[in-house]
């Protein structure tokens, strides 16, 4: 049989040839994927990163933010040099260690940035941290956070984020905005008056109806005025100027009993213009307390806890009455777990 025959032989139309040729068909596309497979990059994972478990429990879990949310990056006052508000904490507490691990695991379940800032490269640390905490945050509004934030949410390492699931970012949305801001909210002055103005004026916030376009700080009140442990800002050519004068060295250097706060709400109180940017929220939306002020108490569903001035307003022994509530509000967060907690 020569080759002509051959070829005639197989390419016969009969039930053998075909069997034979699909065999061959077969052999020939196993061979094709075996040696052409698609080569997909090696820096994928082969597990989930250290800090977190492979699966979230699904209470935790929430949606990455859409093109409809507004992009957020976190920052976060830390002072390695001291044991008040925003320091390292003794080992037997260890405020400041849990506040990073508590921030980083929010930041990555809602693809936030995030920044911890050193507030003892600030030359305002030497007057007060609270003050250097405000030259860290007109730093982060000039130096364009990764990604191009639109919002910068500045909270202080004596809190804990108690309810990851909850998103801060929809509070930003025009929707959020409509229903939380307190249209035409009074703010007043904290601490003890250095002015007349003090005594007397209130600075009227956003008023109704609620534009949220023209809202660039949102922000909450306890009882004594304006608190700047949780607070938002919008990223803007007009916040950035805006937070360089609230920095300013008269400010700083005034004695004002609240610092920053009552720096704030002299501003506020002196510059309507700047009071109309501003949106007040419900304490317990924004940083709720866990002292028995009902209005402003946490509860199970609340985003976080602040345990603001609470090291430094206790002194001797009274001090750890403020590290067994923090553990114990600690043990009972909801959380992306991690191995070992």
């Amino acid at each position: 049989m020569n080759l002509r025959q051959f070829l005639h032989h197989l390419t016969r139309p009969t039930r053998p040839n075909l069997l034979f040729l699909a065999l061959i068909f077969t052999t020939s596309l196993i061979l094709f994927l075996v040696l052409c497979r698609p080569s997909f990059p090696s820096s994928f994972p082969s597990s989930p990163p250290s800090s977190l478990s492979s699966s979230p429990p699904p209470h935790t879990s929430s949606p990455s933010p859409s093109p409809d949310f507004p992009s957020l990056h976190m920052l976060l006052p830390t002072d390695n040099t001291t044991t008040h508000d925003y320091g390292a904490f003794p080992a037997t507490c260890p405020w400041l260690h849990h506040a990073l691990q508590n921030r980083a695991h929010y930041a990555q379940l809602h693809n936030y940035t995030l920044h911890a800032a050193d507030l003892a490269l600030y030359p305002e640390y030497l007057t007060s941290p609270q003050w250097a905490k405000i030259a860290a945050l007109h730093a982060a509004l000039t130096a364009a956070p990764p990604d191009d934030a639109e919002w910068i949410w500045m909270l202080d390492s004596d809190a804990i984020i108690m309810t990851p699931s909850v998103p801060i970012h929809r509070l930003l949305t025009p929707a959020g905005m409509r229903e939380h801001v307190i249209p035409n909210a009074t703010v007043r002055f904290g601490g003890w008056p250095h002015h007349p103005e003090h005594r007397v004026r209130a600075a009227l916030t956003a008023p109704a109806p609620i534009n949220p376009a023209s809202i660039d700080l949102v922000i909450s009140q306890d009882t004594n005025g304006l608190n700047t442990g949780s607070v938002l800002i919008r990223r803007s050519a007009y916040m950035s100027a805006f937070v360089d004068l609230w920095r300013d060295p008269y400010f700083v250097r005034a004695g004002f009993t609240f610092n920053e706060q009552d720096a704030l709400a002299h501003l506020l109180i002196a510059h309507p213009a700047a009071a109309a940017r501003v949106g007040v929220v419900e304490q317990r939306l924004l940083n709720a307390y866990p002292f028995p002020d009902e209005e402003a108490k946490w509860r199970v569903g609340d985003l976080l806890v602040h345990f603001a001035g609470c090291r430094e307003a206790t002194a001797g022994q009274a001090k750890g009455v403020c590290d067994r509530i923090f553990r114990d509000y600690w043990m009972h967060r909801g959380r992306v777990r991690e191995p070992g907690w």
